[in-house]
């Protein structure tokens, strides 16, 4: 659906090359979360989400309350235009039928929004 709107997305892993060299820590949860608790430790330390001016979308399943909690906190510290869309239902992964394409439209609305200066044909 982001690719249709001509918008490119990055993807960020939470594991490092070792960790991901062994299969069984990609559903490590604990493992995941602590990655993620320490990168929102860092930021939060480093008081750079004060420093954010690109408008800023996170996106959170409803029923993920561990992440929703982090990101309630991050959205508190952002400065520039931001949201905080929540995908009512949804846990960690979006595995909920219907969920990921929530997520990817309200993604594809927020490009649309702040990246997108003229229509674009799509190759």
């Amino acid at each position: 659906m982001l690719r249709e709107a001509s918008l490119g997305t990055l993807l960020f892993d939470l594991l490092t090359a070792a960790e991901d060299r062994d299969y069984a820590t990609r559903f490590d949860i604990a493992l995941l979360t602590s990655w993620l608790l320490a990168a929102t430790q860092y930021l939060a330390d480093a008081a750079v989400l004060t420093r954010v001016r690109a408008p800023t979308l996170l996106i959170v399943g409803g029923d993920d309350r561990e992440v929703l909690a982090l990101n309630r906190d991050a959205y508190a510290h952002l400065t520039c235009a931001k949201s905080l869309h929540t995908v009512p239902g949804a846990t960690h992964l979006f595995e909920e039928p219907g969920t990921l394409d929530q997520v990817a439209a309200a993604a594809a609305d927020w490009f649309r929004r702040w990246l997108v200066t003229e229509p674009r044909a799509t190759p």
